[in-house]
């Protein structure tokens, strides 16, 4: 973990940075017409998910921000916490993008991905 903390140009502000890197368990299934990847994601909101797929590369990103105020008098202070997380996974094969699909679910990502000329249905 690597903590930063700087006052910057206004004394009044200082901002602090944390990066912390966790490993997410990815686990990796075959059938024969398609690659069914289930990801944890603990702590993630469906909203501040994106997953994209560039030739076999499959990233996972989660963005989420917190914003907390407290007020005493004349001075305020505001927490700003913002969490990324990002997850790739190289594929084995080729897959077809049109044949797609991810749910979440209770901190679990599964993502199915159809294997590029394999019938669609064929797992």
């Amino acid at each position: 973990m690597k903590i930063e903390i700087s006052t910057g140009s206004d004394p009044k502000r200082w901002e602090e940075q944390v990066v912390e890197k966790r490993q997410s368990n990815v686990s990796y299934r075959e059938t024969p017409g398609d690659i069914e990847l289930t990801i944890e994601m603990p702590g993630a909101d469906a909203q501040g998910l994106s997953v994209s797929l560039r030739g076999r590369k499959l990233t996972v990103e989660h963005e989420r921000k917190q914003e907390t105020r407290n007020s005493d008098g004349d001075v305020e202070r505001v927490e700003t916490k913002t969490e990324k997380r990002t997850k790739e996974v190289e594929l084995p094969i080729d897959v077809d993008p049109d044949r797609t699909d991810a749910v979440y679910q209770d901190g679990i990502l599964k993502v199915t991905l159809g294997k590029r000329g394999a019938a669609p249905g064929a797992g």
